[in-house]
This record gives C-alpha cells, sequence and structure tokens, in this order.
C-alpha cells in the first residue's frame, strides 16, 4: 500500500488501496503518454478529452484497450491518436484507469516515480516469460 497526500503542500495523507503492479505500470504509462494533456483525472479546467476518473465504472477494459488501439472506430470522430504500445502495456493502462475512481484519484496522480518505473520492470519481465 502506499501512502500519497492528498492535499496541498503536503497535506492530509490518506491510504491508498493496495495496487497491483499492474495497476502501478499504467499509470507510469498514463503519466510517459503524457495523457493529462487532454485528459483530466478528475472534474477540473474542461479539456478535450474526457475526465478519467469515472471511466472505469462505464467502460471494460477490453473497450478500452480496442479505444486506444484505434481511437475513431470505437469513438467516431475522436481526435485522440492510436498508442503505439504492446498489449502488456495497453492491459496496464487499463487496469490503471478501472482502479480510479473520483474519491482516489488525486493520490493515484501522486505516486511515486520509482513505485512506478519498479512496477513497469516487473510487468515487462512477466510479459517476456513464455507460456508454457
Amino acid at each position: 500500500m502506499f501512502l500519497a497526500s492528498a492535499g496541498l503542500a503536503g497535506g492530509p495523507f490518506i491510504l491508498v488501496d493496495a495496487l497491483a503492479p499492474v495497476e502501478l505500470a499504467g499509470a507510469a504509462c498514463y503519466r510517459r503518454e503524457k495523457c493529462e494533456t487532454c485528459h483530466n483525472l478528475v472534474e477540473g479546467e474542461p479539456k478535450m478529452g474526457s475526465t478519467l476518473a469515472t471511466v472505469g465504472q462505464k467502460r471494460s477494459a477490453d473497450r478500452m484497450i480496442d479505444h486506444f488501439r484505434n481511437p475513431s472506430d470505437v469513438v467516431p470522430g475522436s481526435p485522440m491518436l492510436a498508442f503505439q504500445l504492446s498489449p502488456a502495456l495497453l492491459n496496464c493502462l487499463s487496469a490503471f484507469l478501472l482502479k480510479v475512481t473520483p474519491e482516489n484519484a488525486l493520490a493515484l496522480d501522486r505516486i511515486p516515480e520509482f513505485a512506478m518505473q519498479g512496477a513497469m520492470v516487473h510487468q515487462m519481465n512477466l510479459a517476456a516469460i513464455p507460456e508454457s
């Protein structure tokens, strides 16, 4: 489990539900792909893309992955560019978005970079293990 500040200037700390490595790696993908350029995790200044803290309540992982691969096929007219990520990383990103809620989004946005990068390495190593 991770403690993350939900307030300003180190404000009150809240306990974030235990995040699986796949979800932490998805948070790393979210940051690395700069999703916040077009999307908010929670309500805020309007952006081109949807607010993501409620996506997991409305969409399945499969639908999200289809959208990441071919945005305009899933949402006609979508200006979003297709992701050029491996299937493993697309799975991580969808797992992260399924975990994000309006109640935990600010804390999830403050996960330490080292934790996300470690989870990313872990997930990539798992993806490289051949199935027996």
